[in-house]
C-alpha cells in the first residue's frame, strides 16, 4: 500500500514539475519578445496580450529546434 501512495505521489510530483517548466519557458519567452519588440521602438501597448503571447509560443519553437 505504501509503495502505490509513494508511486501516486511521484506522478504527480512529476506532472506539477513539468507544468511549473513550461510556465517558466513560456514567461522567459514573453520577456524576450517584449524585450525584442522593445529595441525595435515598439510599445508593448500596441499588442494584444494574446498577440504577444502567440509569438511566444512560437519562440519557443524555433528555440527547441535549435
Amino acid at each position: 500500500m505504501a509503495e502505490a501512495n509513494n508511486s501516486l505521489h511521484l506522478a504527480k510530483l512529476r506532472a506539477r514539475l513539468h507544468r511549473a517548466t513550461i510556465t517558466i519557458a513560456l514567461q522567459r519567452a514573453q520577456w524576450a519578445i517584449k524585450a525584442k519588440l522593445q529595441r525595435q521602438g515598439l510599445r508593448l501597448s500596441q499588442f494584444k496580450h494574446r498577440d504577444l503571447v502567440i509569438q511566444a509560443e512560437a519562440y519557443l519553437q524555433t528555440t527547441r529546434r535549435s
